[in-house]
């Protein structure tokens, strides 16, 4: 076994995946590892990861496991608002789901056996200055094996 990590061109193959969608991108305002300050919501922010070894048939195996972020930004739901609640960012997740779930991923030096969408957690996040922001965590596992 030759050692070494899938997690960064694992990485690069989801966030070139989502950001070569135009469908998911009319949604947002872009697919970010960290958003510029002062970006629009909504976007997708590919965030944390983690590789656990997991060797098949004495082959070499990784399983990566990915975060993909939605932000919103909720208006307040009041008098005058665009938007409030969920919704929004719980939509685009789903197009995310869509393109992610049992993906062909293709990464170099690796065959991809399977993406798996294994979670999805919702947070409500109060900001000083009083913004609410929307925020939809879906974890995905990707089981590459080494060429």
């Amino acid at each position: 076994m030759t050692g070494g990590s899938a997690l960064r061109p694992v990485w690069e193959a989801v966030f070139a995946l989502l950001s070569a969608d135009s469908t998911l991108m009319a949604m947002v305002a872009g697919i970010f590892d960290a958003a510029p300050e002062g970006t629009l919501y909504p976007f997708v922010q590919v965030g944390e990861a983690f590789e656990l070894r997991q060797d098949t048939f004495q082959r070499e195996g990784k399983v990566c496991v990915l975060d993909v972020n939605v932000w919103s930004l909720d208006s307040g739901g009041g008098a005058g608002a665009t938007y409030a609640g969920y919704r929004q960012a719980l939509l685009i997740g789903e197009r995310i789901a869509v393109l992610l779930d049992d993906a062909s991923l293709i990464v170099s030096g690796y065959d991809i056996s399977d993406v798996a969408h294994s979670e999805t957690r919702l947070f409500r996040e109060a900001q000083p200055d009083g913004r609410i922001l929307r925020r939809v965590l879906q974890e995905y596992r990707v089981w590459a094996i080494r060429q």
